[in-house]
């Protein structure tokens, strides 16, 4: 698979950080470049370039308040952990 260097207008994004988690779905409002906007991002907050220090929250608020990215409303379905049927669940909006 190729990665896009730009996130095309109406496409579908999921956000995750660190292990297994999603942090939701969203959708290209206008085609943008997610390296660039946290080069910019960054420029702005040097500190957060350490590890340990990126709030990557505020990045995506950043993202939202530009007009890159739609949140999505979404159901989720766990499937349960490590073959264990006994933790299955469904949440709908």
């Amino acid at each position: 698979m190729t990665l896009l260097p730009i996130l095309k207008q109406g496409q579908l994004l999921r956000v995750e950080n660190g292990s297994y988690t999603v942090n939701g779905f969203f959708v290209a409002l206008k085609e943008f470049d997610p390296k660039k906007e946290l080069e910019e991002y960054l420029a702005d907050k040097p500190d957060q370039r350490y590890p340990n220090c990126f709030r990557c929250y505020d990045y995506l608020s950043k993202l939202l308040e530009k007009g890159f990215l739609l949140e999505l409303e979404h159901a989720t379905l766990f499937l349960g952990a490590y073959g264990d049927v006994k933790e299955f669940s469904f949440n709908p909006i």
